[in-house]
């Protein structure tokens, strides 16, 4: 009985003095020559409340506007890297607004770095807003994908 009450309070003493000299923080960083290291940083979220671009400035800020009556996702890199990308086809379509040097050709392949459809494709017509893509080099010269989604531009179906 005397052996069983000592090791209870020799565990309880450990615990005690474990806790008593550990300081709970939320940010759990680490403090080296005079640099701080967030260990456990939140990934940044996406700004939901950024301003989606009238049809308009759309048209606008993009070289190419196209209307589709279909879009498909054909791949995904969400379950593979940290960097969420997506890369969609459109078989056939209707020149809106293009670049006057550019032609556009069939299948066309583009990447968006936001998840367009919540299926894996649309079968409305829709309007598709287009840059070209500078910063994926090595991808765009090796690939037929020459073109990325506009930056805040909205889906807009008809």
């Amino acid at each position: 009985m005397k052996k069983i009450l000592t090791k209870c309070i020799l565990i309880i003493g450990i615990f005690q003095a474990c806790t008593s000299n550990t300081k709970k923080t939320n940010n759990h960083t680490i403090d080296k020559a005079n640099r701080t290291y967030d260990l456990f940083a939140e990934p940044d979220e996406i700004n939901d409340t950024q301003q989606s671009l009238s049809l308009e400035e759309a048209i606008h800020f993009s070289e190419e506007v196209i209307v589709v009556n279909h879009i498909e996702e054909i791949e995904s890199s969400t379950e593979r890297t940290g960097n969420a990308f997506y890369l969609y086809r459109i078989n056939s379509g209707v020149s809106k607004k293009t670049e006057e040097d550019s032609e556009i050709n069939f299948p066309l392949l583009f990447l968006s770095e936001q998840k367009l459809l919540h299926s894996n494709a649309l079968k409305d017509s829709t309007y598709i807003f287009l840059t070209p893509l500078e910063e994926y080099d090595m991808l765009k010269s090796h690939s037929i994908i020459k073109y990325k989604w506009t930056e805040n531009a909205p889906l807009i179906s008809f």
